[in-house]
């Protein structure tokens, strides 16, 4: 969503990080939202050199199933491990740092 409109109804910018921005609308509330940065993750899987694709999908997203069908289908003929992760574990959001998105890695 374009951050002009939201600005339009009262909220203001709190978080940059490259292109992604964080608005909020002050309600009073002492706490300030900060920005989550994706992290890197360390795993091992054994001596396997394949590719892993995680998708981080949230139950509270609707477009969340159509992206997991959308990213199977389209790498359906590599050889690739597809690796789905709730995020509606707040510990899983902490741990990688985003609550939705693609990752991409040679393990």
């Amino acid at each position: 969503m374009p951050a002009g409109l939201s600005r339009r109804f009262g909220f203001s910018e709190v978080d940059r990080d490259g292109s992604r921005v964080l608005l909020r609308l002050d309600l009073g509330g002492a706490h300030r939202p900060s920005m989550l940065c994706p992290r890197k993750r360390a795993e091992v899987l054994g001596t396997s050199t394949r590719h892993v694709v995680e998708v981080l999908y949230s139950s509270q997203c609707p477009w969340s199933g159509w992206m997991i069908d959308g990213i199977r289908n389209h790498i359906r003929k590599l050889d690739v491990e597809v690796r789905l992760v709730n995020t509606d574990d707040r510990a899983v959001v902490e741990e990688y740092g985003m609550t939705r998105g693609v990752r991409l890695s040679v393990l």
